[in-house]
This record gives structure tokens, sequence and C-alpha cells, in this order.
């Protein structure tokens, strides 16, 4: 099966300016952290705030559980980018 191809940077950011909305920072920070990460959309929707937040800061790796993960028998480990990072802490610090 033939994949699509991956975005270039002037697509990244040209989606990232037009978010808007009352979601926009959790879009923001879901699509950056998706695509400095790779995991997929159900990896990323079964995330929860303690496994990428703790101690009032966003933690350098998240721990995605194996029953999240598709066809792994183990979990795994992965470093969160510095710029999904802080996209992660402007959605939490977000007023709603």
């Amino acid at each position: 099966m033939k994949g699509c191809p991956a975005l270039t940077k002037p697509q990244i950011n040209l989606t990232l300016r037009h978010l808007k909305g009352r979601w926009r920072w959790r879009n923001r920070a879901l699509l950056t952290l998706g695509i400095r990460t790779g995991l997929r959309i159900s990896e990323l929707l079964s995330l929860e705030l303690g496994q990428v937040y703790q101690g009032g800061q966003v933690l350098p790796r998240l721990y995605l559980r194996r029953q999240d993960s598709k066809g792994k028998r183990t979990g795994s480990s992965i470093v969160i980018h510095p710029r999904a990072a802080a996209a992660l802490l402007e959605w939490i610090q977000s007023p709603l």
C-alpha cells in the first residue's frame, strides 16, 4: 500500500498558522507532537496529561503504554521535541 507523502515545512507552517478558534491550542499541540514524534493519531489521542506533564513542567520523554501502541508487545519511550513541549505547555496554560 502506497503511503501519503510527508508534509513539507511550508505546509506545516501554513497549517499551524490557520488553526484558530476555541481548540487552536489543543490542535497545535497535537499536530506538533504528532509531527515531531511520529505517533499515530490513535496514539496521540490515547495520551493522558500525566504522561507528558508532571510537577508543573512538560516531561522530556513520554512513555507510550503497550495497549495504546499498534502491534507492540511492550510500551515505548519517546523523546518530546522542544517545539512539541512548548506547544503542549501553551495548551496546558491556555485559558478555555
